[in-house]
């Protein structure tokens, strides 16, 4: 699991280790904005936790290989004579097994069971993170075989969850707050001197305080060795609105489908949405953008590459913008339109086709 320095965050450490002092047969979700340290997070929940297992679920697995294929990469998983993919009933005889020799090992241990993380990558497709949750479903709550954690490396995929929620405990991560992002900084070994210090505050307010861009700094940092840490900073900035303008473009371009063009009808109304947002200060219940579609048809398009200007806080059920650079880009680039929607030059309906082909 992740390498990155870890950061206290109290609530985020409380949620996950009471699952994991209190294990059950609830399936753990950890779910929030990519690169904002979720598996840095489970890594150090699970440190002291004996029999760990950690699969990744990518893009590139459907239903037709399978979850177990997966799976038999694992040393629980794989048999002694073969490498090839588990059968479901197999899977438990595996974990069951695996638990009954530590509870002869340690036999006031009676509760100890093996503990499964699937990491869904964030290009894993809709399919692919059902068959993770039936799987995990399967082993941790009907078999009772293991414990069960599901790491979302996009927040949206937990609309590709299924509606079992009444099986799932939900912990939701966000940004650090500037406190804990000097705390990584300084673990990174990043803009520790005085003078570099006070470049901090701006980097958070204009660029990000997450974990995955202040890690990609400490980098540039590194390699810009002897450059004024402040040219580099501020480059990185530069290069972060750029690519919250184009993030904000591409939605920009999303229209609503031809049925759904008259205004007034729920359908895909991002820069209304934007601009809403940046009327209330940069976020927005969903509950008051009613002319938006559901949140499953929002995150299909929040989904495709370049297009995550915004995010759905599926625990507050708030819209807000991905980053500071993205309220930035908002802010620029929806001066150039005109009305409270806009002009919207491209259908949902041909862009969906055309990354279907070029993705």
């Amino acid at each position: 699991m992740g390498a990155l320095p870890y950061v206290a965050r109290a609530q985020v450490d409380a949620e996950l280790g009471a699952f994991v002092k209190y294990p059950s047969t609830f399936i753990n979700v950890v779910v929030g904005p990519r690169g904002v340290g979720k598996t840095t997070a489970v890594a150090h929940a699970l440190e002291q936790t004996d029999g760990v297992l950690v699969f990744s679920v990518t893009g590139a697995h459907t239903l037709d290989t399978g979850i177990y294929a997966v799976l038999v990469d694992g040393t629980i998983g794989r048999t002694p004579s073969s490498s090839a993919a588990l059968s479901q009933n197999q899977m438990v005889d595996y974990l069951a097994g695996a638990a009954s020799r530590y509870r002869t090992r340690h036999p006031h241990a009676t509760d100890w069971k093996p503990t499964i993380v699937f990491e869904v990558e964030t290009k894993a497709q809709p399919a692919t993170v059902g068959l993770a949750v039936q799987t995990m479903k399967n082993l941790v709550c009907d078999r009772a075989a293991c414990y069960g954690f599901i790491v979302l490396g996009d927040a949206h995929a937990v609309y590709a969850m299924g509606s079992d929620t009444d099986r799932h405990r939900y912990v939701w991560l966000d940004d650090f707050t500037s406190a804990e992002a000097d705390i990584y900084l300084d673990e990174l070994g990043a803009l520790t001197a005085a003078d570099e210090r006070e470049l901090r505050p701006e980097l958070y307010a204009r660029a990000s305080a997450r974990a995955i861009g202040l890690s990609k700094l400490a980098d540039e940092l590194k390699l810009s060795a002897g450059k004024p840490a402040r040219d580099v900073v501020r480059a990185f900035i530069d290069m972060q609105q750029k690519a919250g303008v184009m993030r904000v473009e591409n939605l920009v371009k999303v229209a609503v489908d031809a049925a759904e063009v008259k205004f007034g009808k729920a359908g895909l109304h991002f820069i209304r949405l934007m601009k809403a947002m940046l009327k209330n200060g940069g976020s927005l219940p969903v509950t008051d953008a009613k002319y938006m579609c559901s949140e499953v048809g929002i995150s299909d398009v929040l989904k495709l590459p370049k297009h995550h200007a915004i995010s759905i806080n599926t625990q507050t059920g708030v819209f807000t913008f991905y980053t500071p650079a993205d309220r930035a880009a908002a802010e620029q680039v929806l001066g150039k339109h005109g009305g409270e929607h806009g002009p919207l030059p491209v259908s949902y309906t041909h862009l969906r086709a055309h990354e279907t082909r070029h993705d």
